[in-house]
């Protein structure tokens, strides 16, 4: 079992997400890194954490660089694992974002979970297993054929994602 299982990148996540929204309600600049060329999983685990902290702006590096404390304002998805960025080693970055933002009150619907799934499913190696004409892989390939950055396709996803995840309000009783 590798150090950083499913379980543990959750707990890193959520937490980080929470300190995130916390520094974003005071005004903060904040920031949601990937790695360069992104993938369906790195979008995907992108665009959801987007959903969660709707002022951060994305920035791209090396998928072998972490985040870690010295960076307070900062989220990472699907590059090394650090004290503030995930991996997704026993399963994907989009899985455990999901799962992240599930500890944090939203709620996605069948089709982001069936989507989510399927980005876990390609990520394990095992996507020629889905007999689907279009995977969000092929999508983001098509379209980033046709010239599309990658913050171009991290918006594309997001933006298909938000009326698929909602967030829980929690009533204030008086």
């Amino acid at each position: 079992m590798s150090q950083f299982s499913d379980q543990t990148e959750v707990a890193i996540l959520a937490a980080t997400l929470a300190d995130l929204q916390s520094l974003a309600s005071k005004g903060s600049e904040i920031y949601i890194a990937t790695h360069f060329r992104v993938d369906s999983d790195a979008a995907l685990a992108a665009g959801l954490c987007m959903i969660a902290l709707p002022t951060a702006e994305l920035i791209f590096q090396s998928a072998d660089e972490a985040v870690n404390k010295n960076q307070p304002n900062v989220v990472g998805v699907d590059i090394r694992n650090g004290t503030r960025s995930i991996k997704g080693r026993e399963s994907s970055a989009a899985n455990i974002a999901a799962m992240a933002l599930g500890e944090l009150g939203f709620t996605l619907d069948s089709v982001a979970l069936e989507i989510v799934a399927e980005v876990n499913f390609v990520d394990q190696g095992k996507g020629y297993l889905l007999r689907r004409a279009f995977t969000l892989s092929r999508i983001l390939n098509c379209v980033r054929s046709s010239g599309w950055p990658d913050e171009s396709l991290v918006l594309y996803v997001r933006n298909m994602l938000r009326a698929h995840v909602t967030q829980q309000t929690r009533e204030v009783v008086l």
